[in-house]
């Protein structure tokens, strides 16, 4: 396995699947039951976001609705992950009723805020977690300084009232790490945090939307980011989803471009001019300049897109789910423990304005939807991770089998508690592309007499078994052999 195992093992036992709600749960709308449908994709550990601002709107007035509605739903194989965002429109340096947040004007203040939620949610939350990437500053507006004093209180208040909670950093994105996307002033915003800070957190998290065979790098670097300072900590996977379309070649530079305005007055009509007049006046520029072009864009980028052809949105889906399944092998042989797809659903019902760089890089990754005012409706990416899911569920440990002379073959041995192993395989390829390519033969030693395997989209692939090995054909799509 690539990485050290957490030192305190026991602390995160087992290997989890889990999923993010939102950004804004109870916040717009009333807030709904969604856990059953968490636990119908086969996922055990649900991320929700929380803000001090909808809890607490006036000075010792709690509104608690959002946090009840959400605890009881809670069945005990549920695995609660609580993000609190301290964003305030009367506590906080910078009020806000969401983000960025920003620090507490009164530390005190800020405490026995914590005291009562804390209190409120004892014994039901496993991860409790302080903000979200402080190094990025729409999401944390202050200094690593502030934050690192906001983290103490956190964690105080955690440790003294919650025993078994654990405290999480807020979350790292790759470009805060060592590493090829390393940004030079976010590595060492968070390395202060780590250096003074270290002793306020129990579990570091990160936050890997580039290129899945990065993982392992990012892993690593997480682990020598703690261990500059002396620290062995477990490494989670808090938010992850692909394809990313920054981390797609060519594609950045483009879309900065277009966000400029420098683009804004070439080319004409395009599905961006059939949206409605209310998401244009409520986009943005960059947006807009990019839907008046979108006929004339590569289909590549055009597939991040609302209203792109068919046969694209059909492709992007193939990709999204094929990529849940190698971005959480990757993790788990890295010694991950628990990784958080992004998202489960929308935050509400309802189209969405295409006009807002979030939704280019983040809409699609939705694995529900809406049928009418309930969610009920599994993208392909949701049905890619319930087969995940069951195939995965009580493993014990994910190891790598190198294939000698063939270093584009993954394959995998999961073992699982009181079942059979099973492989995972693929050949990597190009993502957008690779689908063209012929399978490649492949065979593997098979100690069963009998073998079955499907894809991550659901397909039974061809397989036989004699002399001793499992024969099939291998492609870019991943394939479960049990």
């Amino acid at each position: 396995m690539i990485g050290d195992p957490p030192e305190p093992g026991d602390a995160l036992p087992g290997f989890r699947l889990g999923v993010s709600r939102g950004l804004t749960y109870g916040v717009h709308t009333e807030p709904e039951v969604f856990l059953p449908e968490v636990r119908a994709l086969g996922v055990r550990t649900v991320r929700v976001y929380l803000y001090w601002a909808q809890l607490e709107p006036e000075p010792g007035e709690f509104d608690w609705t959002a946090v009840d509605a959400l605890l009881d739903q809670l069945e005990d194989t549920d695995e609660l992950w609580i993000t609190v965002y301290s964003t305030s429109t009367w506590a906080t340096r910078h009020p806000n009723p969401t983000l960025p947040a920003s620090a507490a004007e009164d530390p005190e203040r800020y405490r026995r805020f914590l005291r009562e939620l804390v209190s409120r949610c004892r014994g039901r939350v496993r991860f409790w977690q302080c903000d979200n990437e402080p190094c990025v500053n729409f999401l944390w507006n202050g200094s690593a300084a502030e934050y690192v004093r906001q983290l103490g209180i956190f964690g105080e208040v955690v440790r003294e009232l919650d025993d078994g909670g654990l405290v999480v950093i807020g979350g790292v994105p790759p470009d805060a790490l060592d590493g090829d996307e390393a940004d030079a002033e976010a590595v060492a915003y968070f390395d202060r945090i780590i250096r003074d800070g270290g002793a306020h957190f129990d579990v570091f998290d990160i936050h890997p939307y580039g290129d899945p065979y990065g993982i392992p790098a990012v892993v690593e670097a997480a682990h020598r980011a703690l261990a500059r300072h002396g620290l062995r900590k477990p490494v989670v996977i808090g938010e992850y989803n692909g394809p990313f379309p920054f981390a797609q070649p060519g594609l950045r530079p483009r879309l900065v471009g277009l966000w400029s305005g420098v683009q804004e007055e070439n080319g004409a009509g395009g599905a961006g001019e059939q949206l409605d007049e209310e998401w244009k006046r409520t986009g943005e520029p960059g947006m807009i300049a990019l839907y008046r072009r979108m006929a004339v864009l590569p289909p590549l980028l055009q597939m991040f897109m609302v209203g792109c052809p068919p046969d694209l949105e059909d492709k992007r889906h193939r990709w999204n789910c094929r990529d849940l399944v190698v971005r959480n092998l990757l993790a788990f042989e890295a010694g991950v423990r628990r990784t958080v797809c992004w998202q489960l659903a929308p935050e509400r019902p309802g189209r969405r304005n295409p006009y807002k760089v979030m939704e280019l890089l983040f809409g699609k990754f939705d694995l529900m939807d809406y049928q009418g005012d309930r969610l009920g409706r599994r993208y392909p990416a949701g049905e890619a991770m319930a087969r995940l899911a069951e195939r995965l569920g009580e493993v014990r440990k994910v190891s790598r089998i190198e294939v000698p002379g063939q270093p584009d073959l993954h394959l995998f041995e999961v073992d699982r508690v009181a079942r059979g192993p099973m492989l995972v395989a693929w050949e990597r390829r190009g993502d957008f592309d690779g689908e063209d390519e012929p399978p490649t033969p492949f065979h593997h030693e098979w100690a069963a007499s009998t073998a079955r395997a499907m894809d991550a989209l659901g397909a039974p692939v061809p397989i036989e078994v004699r002399d001793g090995r499992v024969h099939l054909p291998l492609t870019l799509t991943p394939v479960f052999i049990e």
